[in-house]
C-alpha cells in the first residue's frame, strides 16, 4: 500500500524566482491582451449599453443620406438581439410608421432636415454582451434614393435584412484598454459587422465629393466582431 505524497511548499524565495522567470511571459500576455481585446463569449458579462449602429448598404464608406426623410421613416427599421445562452431575445423598434422610438435619434449627417441619414444612435441602454446575435431589418414603404461621397443609388422598395455581431463594446468588459477608451462616458455598443450588404440599384459616380478615387477602398467594415469570429450571427 502506497503513502500518500505530502504536497511540498515553495518558501517566499522560491515564488519569488518563479514571478521572476515567469515576468518575461507575463508581460507578453498581457500586451497582447490589449492588443487583440478579444473576450470569448462565456466570460463576457452582461452590460446595459447604448447602440450606435449603420444601416449595411453596399458602396457607403461611412456615409449615407436618402433624399427623402419621410419616405426613409414610413417604413420600419428593427434591431433583434438574441443571446439563446442567456435566455435574451428582444426586438427593438427603432422607428415605425413615420414614428421614432423614444430613446432613438438619427445620427447627424446631413445639414438639411429633409434628408435622412443611414445611421441611428440611443441613448437608452439595452443589454449587450460577447455572443450576442443581431438581426437588423429595414421594411422600405417605396423606392428610397439616396447619395453620398462618391456615388448615387436606389434601395428598392422591399424587405431588407443582415445579421451579424457587434463590432466594438466599450466599458464594463475585461480589457482594460476598452473601458480606459470611454472612460467617463457610458457603456457604448457599435454595431457595424454585418454578414452582407444592401445592393443599390441605379449606381451612379457622381456624389457629393465626385467619382471615387481608384485607389479608395469601397468598403471600410470590420472583417470580424468582438467574439474574434467573422462577421455573422450565430443563430
Amino acid at each position: 500500500m502506497s503513502t500518500p505524497m505530502t504536497p511540498i511548499a515553495l518558501p517566499p524565495t522560491g515564488w519569488r524566482r518563479l514571478l521572476r522567470q515567469l515576468r518575461p511571459f507575463l508581460l507578453f500576455g498581457a500586451f497582447a491582451w490589449l492588443l487583440w481585446g478579444r473576450v470569448p463569449a462565456f466570460l463576457s458579462p452582461t452590460v446595459n449599453r447604448t447602440l450606435y449602429f449603420k444601416l449595411p448598404i453596399d458602396g457607403t464608406q461611412f456615409h449615407w443620406t436618402f433624399g427623402d426623410r419621410l419616405a426613409f421613416e414610413a417604413g420600419e427599421l428593427t434591431l433583434r438581439v438574441v443571446n439563446a445562452d442567456r435566455g435574451r431575445d428582444q426586438t427593438i423598434v427603432i422607428f415605425r410608421h413615420g414614428r421614432v422610438s423614444a430613446g432613438w435619434e438619427m445620427i447627424a449627417g446631413s445639414s438639411h432636415v429633409s434628408d435622412a441619414y443611414f445611421g441611428y444612435a440611443s441613448d437608452t441602454r439595452f443589454p449587450t454582451a460577447v455572443g450576442d446575435s443581431l438581426i437588423i431589418t429595414l421594411v422600405a414603404a417605396e423606392d428610397l434614393p439616396g447619395r453620398g461621397p462618391h456615388a448615387r443609388g436606389t434601395l428598392p422598395k422591399g424587405t431588407w435584412v443582415a445579421t451579424g455581431t457587434y463590432s466594438a463594446l466599450y466599458g464594463g468588459t475585461l480589457n482594460p484598454l476598452s473601458n480606459v477608451v470611454f472612460w467617463g462616458k457610458p457603456p457604448a455598443a457599435f454595431l457595424t459587422c454585418w454578414d452582407t450588404t444592401w445592393v443599390l440599384q441605379d449606381v451612379r459616380d457622381d456624389g457629393w465629393m465626385g467619382p471615387r478615387p481608384a485607389d479608395e477602398q469601397d468598403e471600410l467594415r470590420p472583417g470580424r466582431g468582438v467574439d474574434g469570429r467573422r462577421c455573422r450571427s450565430t443563430l
